[in-house]
């Protein structure tokens, strides 16, 4: 029995190659087709829907091969040890393959997860041999590299075309790779010298003395010590005059009331935070607001000319190693390797790498010169599993006093790679010395985190429960009367489009539910369509509702729940956590995909609400929902409480 892979859509000129029982996976279409006695082919399943069923064993086959890149020799040495700049730190973990983030930032990693899909089918259909059908030379090396051990690999092509020269192609293939790398060499490390310097200059504004605030109070050297690490970003307003970073909710304001004293460290991040004098303005509010607050800071407030030479020399020493390292991608037999070979050279090569030397040095510079021998410290830090986390984790890891407590605020996606890590990444071993760091402790904010957690990491991981603060507001019972009309029987279908980060992705949400909805009005004539789009803070797309004269529709500002009661469900990019405001709002949702190969968000964790993948599968799910008569009660999915129970134990513990 053969898997047949096609690239081009044409596997049909080629039919006297089939038998029957032959699999056949049209890398164009994403599906799956069955060679019949017939000779023709039967729909068997989209990739999509047998990524779905089989997501578990897939996810770790694709964790898997990630793990395979850390283990490429380089001379003597692992990848990830040949990397490392000291004892503690490897640059290695920071990187597109060691930080893993599928969300935005590596795009290459949704082809790794269909080339773990195919290898999935294989074995699961007992395939003998794999043939790829008019596959590039690029993709007939990921097919080879990732059966090279298990199956035969052949190549087709067409009967009237004519084969290419496999030694030309592969000479001029890795010509033009060596001179990528050679003008990566050139290019980036000077728009990484020219960012450094821009950063130091623009958060200059956070260095000056009314910049944050610092009161050591006199206590004793040896007491414990509390610190919170966030992202100054997305603020909400505690009262009129003062505001504080969403992640926390009220816990801060509440461990004041109840005389417990605690630290705050800010990162600054530009574009997204306030300006610098808008968040020294606002810092200097919620230190005046927080007496039990001993010193607030922002990390950025202790760069100085010294950390940003230390950063720069490291980052040059590491450009030494970049070519050995490219050469040692190249050569590697882990499709993995060649998928992000272009990612991470740019990574290495440009701002990505400086920028986590930058703060790995300013961490180490801020915890030496706070925390070194002043007693036990608990450290409570937002856990996204991005690059900075692994460089402060490396810092913490160098003071015993120190314990390391992550905190994921929001849920954790099941098809989140961030968030999963094979036992051989974490802990050193014959093939790696620098493992990956994990937090002392990984808090979870409710029951779909603690069952996502816990039931992939079985080896020896603490986990404690705390209360949800970023979504307590969902938590508190609604006073205010149901407001809505009855539109059912007024024949009005109101539909919330809410968006991702991405400005394309919400342009292409946004074409699929207007096309789907001109589908439903040739449907039902009687009936009138009307949508409300909901912007991610980060989305930059303007939008003109005057563009679409024949669907009446306009922007939202305020947040979903104070909506929802507007609105007959909510169509969602598949990239945002917004899933939990409707969830909790008691809207009927679906998620488009917007041609993701998996779910990406938050509901991909939860059984309650539906995905399309395609138009005709969204037109349908609205439908669907617009004539449920059932309204599904508030999940359960985060743990509540306005008295913080779990947080003061854990705190005082």
């Amino acid at each position: 029995m053969k898997l047949y892979i096609s690239f081009d859509g044409k596997a049909e000129e080629q039919l006297d190659r089939f038998v029957s029982g032959d699999l056949l996976l049209s890398w164009k279409e994403r599906s799956i087709y069955m060679y019949s006695l017939n000779q023709d082919f039967r729909f068997k399943d989209s990739l999509g829907s047998y990524i779905q069923a089989n997501k578990t064993v897939i996810r770790e086959k694709t964790l898997q091969l990630l793990n395979d890149v850390a283990t490429i020799e380089v001379g003597t040495s692992s990848l990830v040890d040949y990397l490392a700049i000291d004892d503690y730190f490897s640059l290695f973990w920071p990187c597109p393959v060691g930080e893993k983030c599928n969300i935005e930032k590596s795009p290459w990693l949704d082809q790794l997860i269909l080339l773990s899909t195919i290898y999935t089918i294989a074995h699961q259909e007992c395939i003998k041999e794999v043939a790829t059908l008019n596959a590039s030379l690029h993709n007939r090396a990921l097919i080879n590299q990732l059966f090279h051990r298990d199956l035969v690999c052949t190549s087709h092509w067409q009967v009237n075309q004519k084969l290419p020269n496999s030694f030309l192609v592969s000479l001029c293939a890795l010509s033009l790779k060596a001179g990528g790398v050679c003008l990566q060499l050139v290019v980036r490390p000077f728009a990484a010298i020219i960012w450094a310097l821009r950063f130091y200059y623009s958060t200059l504004g956070l260095r000056n003395e009314n910049s944050h605030q610092v009161t050591d109070r006199p206590t004793s050297r040896k007491e414990e010590k509390i610190v919170f690490i966030d992202y100054y970003c997305y603020l909400q307003r505690v009262d009129a005059e003062t505001a504080c970073p969403v992640y926390w909710g009220q816990l801060l304001h509440y461990l004041n009331r109840q005389a417990v004293s605690f630290e705050l460290l800010h990162h600054y991040v530009p574009y997204v935070s306030p300006s610098v004098e808008a968040c020294s303005a606002s810092a200097q509010q919620l230190i005046e607001s927080l007496p039990s607050c001993s010193r607030q800071l922002f990390f950025e407030s202790i760069l100085s000319p010294l950390v940003l030479l230390q950063a720069l020399c490291a980052w040059s020493k590491s450009l030494l190693k970049l070519p050995q390292v490219a050469v040692a991608l190249l050569r590697s037999s882990q499709p993995a390797a060649h998928l992000a070979f272009k990612s991470y050279i740019q990574w290495h090569a440009g701002t990505g790498c400086l920028k986590s030397l930058l703060y790995y040095y300013l961490y180490t510079n801020i915890f030496n010169r706070f925390y070194l021998d002043r007693g036990s410290v608990k450290v409570v830090f937002l856990q996204e599993n991005l690059d900075l986390e692994y460089c402060l984790l490396a810092v913490l890891r160098k003071h015993n006093n120190i314990e390391a407590l992550g905190y994921p605020h929001s849920i954790v996606r099941f098809w989140d790679l961030r968030f999963f890590h094979l036992p051989s990444e974490c802990f050193s071993n014959h093939s790696i010395c620098h493992a990956r760091y994990l937090p002392d402790r990984i808090l979870t904010n409710g029951s779909v985190n603690r069952q996502q957690l816990t039931s992939f990491y079985k080896y020896s991981l603490l986990f404690s429960n705390v209360e949800a603060t970023r979504y307590e507001a969902l938590g508190h019972p609604r006073t205010d009367e149901d407001k809505a009309t009855d539109r059912f029987r007024q024949q009005l279908c109101s539909i919330l489009l809410v968006s991702g980060p991405q400005p394309l992705a919400t342009s292409e949400l946004l074409k699929a539910t207007i096309t789907a909805v001109s589908i439903l009005q040739r449907s039902y004539p009687k009936h009138q369509f009307d949508i409300g789009v909901k912007l991610h803070p980060q989305c930059r797309l303007i939008l003109d509702p005057n563009q679409y004269p024949g669907l009446p529709m306009k922007i939202e500002t305020k947040s979903i729940s104070s909506i929802a009661q507007s609105y007959d469900l909510a169509v969602l990019d598949s990239n945002t956590s917004a899933v939990v405001d409707t969830l909790y709002s008691q809207l009927p949702s679906v998620n488009y995909l917007s041609g993701r190969l998996v779910d990406l968000s938050p509901s991909s964790s939860l059984a309650s609400v539906e995905s399309a993948s395609d138009i005709t599968t969204l037109a349908s799910c609205i439908r669907r929902l617009y004539y449920r008569t059932n309204h599904s009660p508030k999940p359960e999915i985060f743990f509540f409480s306005q008295q913080y129970n779990n947080w003061l134990t854990l705190l005082s513990s």
